[in-house]
């Protein structure tokens, strides 16, 4: 069978499986919760700031994670691309997502991207930041390697996490907003 790069990557990855107890278990825990974490950390960064500008932050990550979220599904509800294991039923999965339907794209690489890009916009720590970006990457590794995703799902969060932050920042002052 002629397959894709994307599928290819995907079954190089996916063949990882199982060799490896504990790197199974730290790449689960990558695809599964490190977003949140990631998500929680961004939040003691901010309340860390003067409170004029932890409202600026709160306002530009409301708009822009809803804007995003709202644009992934919608463009999942038009370009149905079902996850991996609709499409190969026996891949190894460390992972049961809710839903098989929306595959395209990651959710959780759009909310790590946006969230390193946010705390990199407003002035974390390089550090911080550095760790965002490795967080990032072991978001959208993970969520290949437990079968979750394919690689061009998780390009397209990171794409889509650009996109909403170049898109919010550059083009809307929303200073006007806040009190």
């Amino acid at each position: 069978m002629n397959q894709s790069l994307n599928h290819k990557i995907f079954f190089a990855v996916n063949r990882l499986v199982g060799k490896n107890k504990f790197f199974d278990l730290f790449i689960l825990f990558c695809a599964k919760y490190l977003v949140f974490i990631m998500f929680i950390l961004g939040i003691f960064y901010v309340y860390t700031l003067p409170e004029s500008f932890q409202a600026y932050i709160l306002t530009y990550s409301a708009i822009m994670f809803t804007l995003g979220i709202s644009i992934s599904w919608t463009v999942a509800y038009l370009w149905k691309n079902p996850r991996p294991v609709v499409q190969y039923p026996n891949i190894k999965r460390l992972l049961k997502t809710l839903g098989t339907w929306k595959s395209f794209p990651s959710d959780h690489t759009f909310m790590a991207t946006l969230m390193a890009l946010l705390l990199w916009e407003f002035g974390a720590p390089i550090l911080f930041v550095w760790f965002l970006i490795f967080g990032v990457i072991g978001v959208g590794f993970g969520r290949i390697y437990v079968g979750a995703h394919y690689p061009r799902d998780v390009l397209g969060g990171m794409a889509l996490g650009f996109l909403i932050f170049f898109l919010v920042i550059y083009s809307f002052d929303i200073s006007h907003l806040l009190l």
